[in-house]
């Protein structure tokens, strides 16, 4: 089945369902994908125990070097020319990833944060959310960078979480005393979950797991929808949040591109008619792009950290019902109208839609928060500046080189 759209997209033949042919290759990529994940996989070492470690324990966790600066035997690895293995385990295989310093990691990320004046949240304050592709996140990562995760979580109420594991997500639980809820895994150990700040939100019944939109046309490995209901203790407000990681170009992104079509309608299909009725604003954009940090790189995660603020306008009473949507969407987000269509014809729009800031390290808005606009001029309009509904003022990007 095939659907013509015109410019701005390019005018390409644009299809909604893999045909046969290539969903057959499609299927062995993402198969040998998952296998080559599973084989791979890198494991962290104990951060209080730093001092006894040697290159070869470094190489047996997967790592191809190291940027640490006391070790016991020897100076980093030079890994020029390296990295680019072929799966084979400890050989680097995840792009010869070195094993990056965490106080380093910290000061850095504490840095960015002060730069964009992003603070602690407190209970007076905006609520405020945050995405963010951690990058198989397993309870070694977890507690090896657990001082730079408290850093980050402390800044935001609500964070929806891409490439995490249970395990992963119980240490984060510690570390920050959030609420943790997290989806079934797939075969790589990748799941999507949510960081819940008890302080300002309850969690109103169960966890949702939408597993149509991880079982498109039979592609293995795929990732669910996973969504909860939280009701503000400030406001009263009730809202639904939706965390997603849609299926990745790997295959090829016009191949790929009608997996995360069908993603989008089956997860418009849930979502239904927005509520009608004013609601809270979203807005205040703001990335860390910790992949741009010369010294931090890809150490932490090669996706940028998203920021946005909730704000209720004096004098609105919101009604319950908002759906705040959030994801690796895998597909430049602010310009494919053709994959995102069916959310957005379905009531749903981009914040800071024509925003084209790289979220990812390989370059492309790949990820994002989708929400139900307010009606009607009773709930203060279309707003202005950062909290527009089709804001036009630049995100704040904090990339230290």
């Amino acid at each position: 089945m095939t659907k013509k759209f015109d410019a701005p997209n390019e005018g390409h033949r644009f299809r909604t369902t893999v045909p046969e042919g290539q969903l057959r290759r499609l299927i062995e990529i993402q198969r040998a994908y998952s296998a080559e994940s599973r084989k791979s996989r890198l494991r962290y070492p104990n951060p209080d125990r730093l001092d006894n470690l040697t290159l070869k324990a470094i190489k047996k966790l997967g790592f191809v070097g190291h940027d640490l600066k006391d070790l016991v035997d020897a100076a980093p690895l030079d890994v020029k020319g390296k990295g680019k293995g072929k799966g084979k385990k400890g050989s680097g295989s995840k792009g010869g990833r070195k094993l990056p310093d965490p106080n380093v990691v910290l000061s850095e990320v504490q840095s960015s944060l002060s730069n964009a004046g992003i603070n602690p949240v407190i209970l007076t304050s905006d609520a405020v959310s945050i995405e963010w592709n951690m990058e198989f996140l397993d309870e070694t990562k977890a507690r090896f960078f657990a001082p730079t995760y408290k850093a980050v979580f402390e800044c935001c109420d609500v964070a929806n979480l891409i490439e995490v594991s249970a395990k992963g997500m119980a240490e984060l639980g510690k570390i920050t005393g959030y609420l943790w809820f997290c989806s079934p895994e797939n075969t790589r150990g990748q799941a999507v979950g949510f960081l819940v700040n008890p302080n300002r939100y309850d969690v109103i019944g169960q966890p949702q797991i939408w597993h149509e939109i991880g079982t498109v046309q039979g592609i293995p490995d795929l990732r669910p929808g996973f969504a909860i209901t939280l009701k503000d203790k400030v406001t009263g407000v009730k809202t639904l949040r939706v965390v997603n990681h849609f299926k990745s170009m790997r295959g090829g992104p016009k191949v790929t591109e009608p997996v995360r079509y069908q993603q989008f309608k089956l997860l418009a299909k849930r979502l239904g008619t927005p509520v009608n009725g004013c609601k809270p604003r979203v807005g205040r954009y703001q990335l860390l792009q910790m992949f741009k940090n010369i010294n931090v790189g890809r150490g932490l995660s090669d996706h940028a950290i998203l920021f946005v603020t909730e704000k209720v306008d004096p004098g609105v009473k919101p009604v319950d019902g908002m759906c705040l949507i959030a994801g690796d969407f895998n597909d430049f987000i602010e310009r494919n109208t053709h994959v995102t269509d069916p959310l957005t014809q379905a009531g749903y729009k981009l914040v800071y839609p024509t925003d084209s800031t790289s979220t990812q390290a390989m370059g492309g808005r790949l990820d994002g928060f989708f929400r139900d606009l307010s009606a009607g001029a009773a709930c203060g309009g279309a707003g202005t500046g950062e909290f527009a509904d089709d804001v036009t003022v630049a995100p704040i990007v904090v990339s230290l080189k």
